[in-house]
Order: C-alpha cells, then structure tokens, then sequence
C-alpha cells in the first residue's frame, strides 16, 4: 500500500483507480506523492493599500523570504514552516491559501469588467476571489457550491469579498450534490 506525502496509507481501491485512470503516468503519479509540497498564498488585489503601502508589500513584510509565483501576480509561495493561515492578514482578507496551480486559470481566462462568468470550480473560493477583482466591480460572478456551507467551510473568503469590494452582481448557488447530478 502507498503512502500520501504526510505518511497515511491511500486505500487500494483509490489507487487501483488511479491506475487505470493515468494508464503509463501512474508511476509518475505514485513518484509525485514523495515529492515536496508547494504552498502558496494570493494577495487580495481589491486590497490596494493599507496603512500608505500596497498589500504585496504588507504581506511581504509579514513573511520574510516570501517568493513570488510566476504565472501570477500578487503569488507567492511559503514555506513549510510558515503559518499564514494563523496571521490576522488572513482573517482580515488580506490575502487567502491556495494552491500555486490553481492561480494559472483565472489568468488566463481574460476576464474584464463587465463580463459575466458563471464559476463551477468548487466556487466560491479562491478562483472566484480572483475573478471578482478582475470585475472591478462590474459585471456578473455567480459561483456555484455544492453546499450550503461553503462559506462556513471557507471563511477567509467572504471578508475577501467584503473588504474588496465583490461584484455588484455576486450570488452563490448552492445546490447540494445530489440535486446537480453528482
């Protein structure tokens, strides 16, 4: 039986899928599992300033040795031994975790004031954060939870949200699974 990065065993069902889900990438699937994590946190760009300086710079303040993610601005990766999720700043909105790949889509959707986009990314969340700041304001962002509970689950997102300004036409669909066919 193989072992997650944090050591606990995966059920042999999940992996006997796996492989036959990845066919010829499986060995690199089960090799990617031993591998260092990659943490990261996104800076709220409707944050624009606080206390005279700009957020980036807030944030970078707070954890030195902050790097930033290539593909996405106000991204930036921590270390193992960083809690960032304990800091204020998060409760605050300043910024919110997420997973360094999941900052690449909203990048490069485009998305412009006025847009309407309907997020079913396990909305709302950080993807849907990015999203409402790219709509300044303006336009159209309904994200779709599968439960009631998202925001309970999440809470670091509706202060970034709040505090940044969410998109004037900002709903949250939650439909349980069931429901939406899953």
């Amino acid at each position: 039986m193989e072992e997650d990065r944090e050591g606990a065993a995966l059920p042999e069902a999940f992996l006997e899928k796996m492989e036959r889900l990845l066919g010829e990438e499986y060995g690199a699937f089960l090799e990617s599992l031993g591998q260092e994590r990659h943490l990261a946190l996104k800076v709220n760009p409707r944050k624009r300033s606080l206390k005279g300086a700009g957020a980036a710079s807030v944030v970078a303040a707070a954890f030195p040795g902050l790097e930033p993610v290539p593909w996405a601005e106000g991204g930036f990766y921590y270390g193992a031994s960083c809690r960032p999720g304990r800091h204020p700043y998060h409760q605050a909105g300043l910024y919110y975790i997420q997973e360094p790949s999941a900052m690449a889509p909203v990048g490069l959707l485009g998305v412009q004031p006025g847009d309407r986009v309907l997020d079913l990314c396990g909305a709302p969340g950080g993807k849907s954060a990015q999203i409402g700041a790219q709509l300044q304001g303006r336009g159209l962002l309904l994200g779709g939870g599968q439960t009631a509970s998202v925001l309970q689950e999440e809470p670091h997102i509706l202060p970034a949200f709040q505090a940044g300004g969410a998109p004037q036409g900002f709903l949250i669909a939650a439909v349980p699974p069931q429901k939406a066919g899953l």
